[in-house]
């Protein structure tokens, strides 16, 4: 590794907002053996050139908060990807922290991510399932990693909207095969059957797969109708 600088003057780092979430649970652990001049000698912050933090944002406050010389290197690389790589490398990060990061860099696709997420206090969870008509989010956890672009359908809003609405009377409206089943409805019905399965969503018994609460939803709104006009979404692909 290149020259290792030492300095008292916290003033100088900056933190970087797209990084992630600092964890005061995190800085008591390092404060415990931070002090340690071995663990600082193998485990130096590193900056880029405008001593913004890269990796060590929890070190650097330890270090701070126990008035402790700060060990550093300046690196010249692509700062976000480092950024990536390393905290990843150390501590898993999760779905959440890959989004917030690259919705602090003012991606499109990932802010409205956490739009929708906060708008409708979602979890994680149920944002994929909304933007993905399959049910199958594991997919797009690579592409998120790998900083992808994402594609927002343009019914997502509709749907979470619809889905807040069926969880005034449901405690399971907002779980990720409900919500599948929900696409599939607002896919191949009109907005009268929607409105009238909402007006009969205490029958709706929870289910464990999407294909079940279809089925449901067809029972419901075919009740009464002769078999030439019944609709299935069931059987859709």
């Amino acid at each position: 590794m290149d020259k290792i600088y030492v300095t008292k003057n916290y003033e100088k780092f900056n933190l970087m907002e797209s990084n992630r979430k600092i964890v005061p649970a995190q800085i008591k652990k390092l404060k415990e053996s931070i002090g340690q001049i071995w663990y600082q000698e193998h485990q130096p912050i590193l900056v880029d050139n405008d001593m913004n933090i890269i990796d060590g944002q929890h070190r650097f406050i330890a270090c701070k908060d126990l008035w402790i010389d700060v060990l550093y290197h300046i690196i010249e690389w692509d700062v976000n990807k480092i950024m990536v790589n390393l905290n990843s490398s150390q501590k898993v990060w999760a779905l959440q922290d890959y989004i917030e990061h690259y919705a602090k860099l003012w991606k499109p696709e990932y802010m409205e991510l956490i739009k929708i997420k906060e708008k409708y206090n979602f979890t994680q969870t149920w944002v994929l399932a909304l933007i993905t008509p399959s049910g199958v989010t594991t997919h797009i956890w690579p592409m998120i990693k790998r900083w992808e672009k994402i594609k927002i359908p343009l019914y997502a809003y509709d749907v979470a909207e619809l889905v807040v609405k069926f969880r005034d009377f449901l405690d399971f409206a907002d779980t990720r095969t409900f919500i599948t089943a929900i696409i599939r409805l607002y896919l191949y019905w009109n907005k009268w059957d929607v409105m009238k399965l909402l007006s009969k969503a205490l029958l709706i018994q929870k289910q464990g797969w999407a294909i079940q609460y279809c089925i449901i939803f067809e029972t419901i709104l075919n009740k009464g109708r002769k078999p030439e006009n019944y609709t299935y979404i069931s059987s859709r692909k």
